[in-house]
């Protein structure tokens, strides 16, 4: 039931940044956006959001989103509009930035829901890949010589 919860508010947040970017600023009709939200969301959601930021931290994460973002809106985009002289790329990285940005807030939501919801580490207390090792020390497996002098011969 999160997962639904959290896909639904992802792709509404989504929906709105790329209607905002690509409709408004771009004249992208609203069915391509439509198409390209779908995707992207997706994508991002359990690329992004169940593979990497579970594993690393919020930075780590809004920056592969951002990548994410910018080489799936430009691909759909590529696949769907017709316009000739279209900026793919300048329209791509506008909505990413706007994506990226309403991805910070996302994620927060995420660590809020999965704190009051369970564990999503799998048992650990801290994500893998920022474990706290300790030093681990132990005794010589060489028995002691107590005769030994290094200025003797041998």
């Amino acid at each position: 039931m999160e997962n639904l919860r959290a896909l639904g508010i992802k792709f509404l947040l989504t929906l709105g940044v790329l209607w905002l970017v690509l409709t408004v600023m771009f004249d992208l009709r609203f069915g391509n956006v439509f198409w390209i939200s779908v995707v992207l969301t997706a994508i991002s959601y359990f690329v992004g959001d169940r593979g990497i930021l579970p594993r690393t931290n919020n930075t780590i994460a809004t920056i592969a989103d951002f990548g994410l973002s910018f080489l799936t809106i430009w691909a759909m985009q590529v696949m769907l509009v017709e316009i000739p002289d279209y900026p793919y790329v300048m329209s791509s990285l506008i909505a990413a930035a706007g994506i990226t940005i309403a991805e910070i807030f996302f994620h927060r939501y995420m660590a809020f829901a999965d704190k009051n919801t369970g564990d999503r580490n799998n048992g650990r207390t801290t994500p893998a890949l920022r474990e706290n090792y300790g030093m681990e020390t132990a005794e010589e497996f060489e028995p002691k010589n107590n005769n030994y002098n290094p200025d003797e011969p041998k």
